[in-house]
């Protein structure tokens, strides 16, 4: 996904030549033209700032979830090491460290390992390493201060990121918080009708979810 790496280039590659560019291109593909509500979780979250910022025009409003404000991302290296040593099989084992206690015995969470693991065969850990060494550059001055579009958090009290979401919140102007208690990293996976209700009302207060778009 990100192809690059240090400096000036890391910046080109997210904001205008990578991923960034390749998600608005997905978009404009099927709504040509229209604005967008950017949902993401975890490192998708991180790159909803990115779209928003390359295109804040087009941009409805940010819906974020299993993310925070963490600029040294001391997690990163334990992850690299982890995939050198481990190699892509790793991959089925981390969707457990994502979860709460309490949900990684379901089995929706081993269903979701599986489906997540059954990907392997389009991934390589030169690239999932490459990703994590591009994510782990800090981002530029004002980065998230540009965000002039409704704004949510959505976080798991048991994800390891909770505690550095109340920051990114503060980061970003009029940002909302919601906080889905006893739920892990991939809280709408594992608290699905609060995250939506929490979605829908958000959504709801900005006039952007389909009901009260019309009634306005």
């Amino acid at each position: 996904m990100a192809e690059h790496l240090d400096g000036p280039l890391y910046y080109e590659t997210m904001g205008k030549s990578g991923p960034v560019k390749a998600c608005w291109e997905a978009i404009d593909d099927a709504y040509p033209g229209e604005r967008a509500i950017l949902v993401g979780c975890s490192i998708g979250s991180s790159m909803l700032i990115w779209m928003h910022n390359h295109c804040s025009r087009r941009t409805a409003a940010l819906i974020m979830c299993g993310t925070g404000y963490n600029p040294k991302k001391e997690f990163i290296p334990p992850r690299i090491e982890a995939y050198k040593e481990r190699g892509i099989g790793y991959r089925w084992g981390y969707t457990f460290e994502d979860f709460s206690p309490a949900f990684r015995a379901t089995p929706m969470a081993h269903f979701f390992a599986d489906l997540f693991a059954d990907r392997n065969v389009f991934g390589d850990v030169d690239t999932i390493i490459t990703q994590f060494q591009a994510y782990q550059q800090p981002e530029p001055e004002g980065h998230h201060a540009k965000v002039a579009c409704p704004a949510i958090i959505i976080t798991g009290s048991e994800d390891n990121t909770h505690r550095t979401a109340f920051a990114l919140q503060k980061r970003i102007a009029g940002c909302e918080l919601k906080i889905l208690y006893g739920a892990g990293h991939a809280c709408q996976i594992e608290q699905p009708a609060p995250f939506n209700r929490y979605m829908i009302e958000f959504l709801t207060a900005h006039g952007l979810f389909p009901a009260a778009a019309r009634r306005r």
